[in-house]
């Protein structure tokens, strides 16, 4: 048996960028998760970049409410991906988001924010 399941809470580092394709809608955005870690005495923290893909309808309406700053928790699938580009092996892994929940809005937003 095999499990593959993964859950990020974190801000969004800057505003979901959608596009139509085949099958209906895509969008891409990127979670950035705080790893607090310990340097000596000291306590500093590092950012962990996670990028994030959701496709049809629901991320078609989504789309103007993921901006830059927002807190959000994803839940979804890991996808690793391998291409070569110029000669160069190159992978990626993002979440294929199945849930995703605002933990926050952005203090300084104009608009209405409608949870979903």
């Amino acid at each position: 048996m095999s499990i593959n399941n993964a859950t990020v809470c974190g801000n969004i580092t800057r505003d979901a960028q959608g596009r139509k394709i085949a099958g209906g809608y895509v969008i891409n955005f990127t979670v950035a998760v705080n790893e607090p870690y310990k340097d000596g005495d000291e306590w500093k923290t590092k950012a962990a970049f996670i990028p994030c893909v959701m496709f049809g309808t629901r991320a078609e309406k989504l789309e103007q409410y993921l901006k830059k700053g927002i807190k959000v928790c994803v839940s979804g699938s890991l996808k690793y991906s391998e291409w070569t580009k110029d000669d160069e092996k190159r992978s990626r892994v993002e979440i294929l988001v199945r849930d995703l929940e605002f933990m926050s809005r952005k203090e300084d937003s104009d608009s209405e924010y409608v949870p979903f």
